[in-house]
């Protein structure tokens, strides 16, 4: 079972450590902790979700963003694809966001349509969940050095090598090192849906 471990001092962050540890004051993210408190048809869940993706989008807008991808996890996923089918009525087509992951379009206000993703090693479990805004043009992976293979020592018949790479993560909206402008819907509580 996965479980949520932070960056190594040798590893680069993550996309949920670069958006819930912003400190910038057009931070994009908010508590969906409030979404499913017990009592909510599937109706009003996704409601709530939309309303607070629709939060999130337009404040990513006034710092200059806009969102082309919404990745969440699988719990989250079927909540917003039975709203999308049941509640509006849209039939979304099934893009592919990149070449083998499909998606669904999913519709938030004065936007062209997001693709939304499912990453299966998302915590799925109740206010734990999170639902991302990307701008996929701002994110970026550089690499200092592809694989390169080196020759060990030879000691015995055998040969021994060891493999290394460099690569790093970049998030071209954060002007400071802590302040990403992605956008999330942190903590959502739901409905087993899934």
């Amino acid at each position: 079972h996965f479980t949520y471990q932070p960056a190594g001092p040798l590893e680069y962050k993550g996309l949920n450590e670069l958006v819930s540890g912003s400190t910038s004051p057009l931070s994009a993210v908010v508590d969906g902790s409030g979404i499913y408190t017990g009592t909510q048809t599937e109706k009003e869940q996704f409601q709530a979700l939309d309303t607070l993706a629709n939060t999130v989008a337009i404040k990513m807008a006034i710092a200059g963003l806009q969102p082309n991808m919404a990745l969440c996890d699988p719990n989250t996923f079927a909540l917003i694809r039975k709203g999308i089918l049941n509640i509006t009525y849209q039939v979304p087509p099934s893009a592919a966001a990149v070449y083998g992951v499909t998606a669904l379009q999913w519709n938030l206000q004065g936007l062209p349509p997001l693709n939304l993703v499912s990453h299966p090693f998302l915590p799925r479990t109740s206010g734990q969940s999170a639902l991302y805004l990307i701008d996929t043009n701002m994110l970026a992976q550089r690499v200092a050095w592809r694989d390169t293979m080196e020759f060990l020592a030879k000691t015995n018949p055998s040969q021994k090598f060891f493999m290394s790479d460099a690569m790093t993560f970049i998030d071209k909206s954060d002007i400071d090192g802590q302040s990403s402008l992605m956008g999330m819907v942190k903590n959502i509580t739901h409905s087993q849906v899934a």
